[in-house]
């Protein structure tokens, strides 16, 4: 649809939802509200950081506690605009950059990214800064709703879905033909219909 956007999608979502109702007190100084987006959302926040760090619980924390204390600090500034993007995409996007910062901490100092660190008083509130990270944000939100279905998900079967999994794993057609008993052709194809009702997922979702 022209002139729709994944930015679209998401507001629409949170429109008339308690997250968006909770965002605005917020914007008006309730911490309160702010407390309630902080235990709605946490548990996922401690999820994202705990996939990419190897299953640090500690480290984890922190990274959480980091984008927290972030996102606190933009709410204040008057830097989130929910005609820019649902609460919960900002909120990712900031914790998309406090990993990316680890990351960039922990190659500094030749160890596991998951270094704890003091952001700076302007980091991951920009809206210049968070525009890219804002994008890749929302597109894997849109994977994943796609790839949960059946509600606003792919019309993929449970092997198609599973056929996908395995191969973001790194998995070759050969190997998974031998799991199913195929031959690498027809996981081939499994895996190219897969991936174009991904596509279509994604498309009515305003990414191409």
């Amino acid at each position: 649809m022209p002139g729709h956007s994944r930015h679209d999608d998401a507001r629409g979502r949170e429109r008339e939802s308690p997250l968006r109702a909770l965002a605005g007190r917020v914007a008006q100084g309730d911490e309160s509200a702010f407390e309630a987006i902080h235990a709605r959302l946490t548990r996922g926040l401690e999820q994202y950081f705990l996939k990419r760090n190897g299953g640090v619980v500690h480290a984890a924390e922190e990274l959480v506690h980091r984008t927290w204390v972030i996102a606190w600090r933009a709410f204040q500034q008057g830097r989130y605009d929910p005609d820019r993007a649902a609460v919960s995409t900002f909120v990712y996007a900031i914790a998309l950059r406090v990993w990316m910062q680890a990351c960039r901490d922990a190659h500094r100092s030749r160890t596991a990214p998951v270094a704890l660190y003091d952001p700076p008083a302007n980091a991951a509130t920009d809206p210049a800064d968070l525009s890219g990270n804002l994008h890749q944000a929302e597109l894997l939100d849109a994977l994943r709703e796609c790839l949960q279905g059946p509600a606003g998900g792919a019309d993929l079967t449970d092997e198609e879905r599973a056929l996908l999994v395995e191969f973001s794993k790194g998995a070759s057609l050969r190997e998974l033909g031998r799991r199913l008993g195929v031959s690498a052709s027809t996981v081939h194809e499994r895996k190219a219909a897969a991936l174009e009702k991904l596509r279509v997922c994604l498309h009515a979702k305003g990414f191409d």
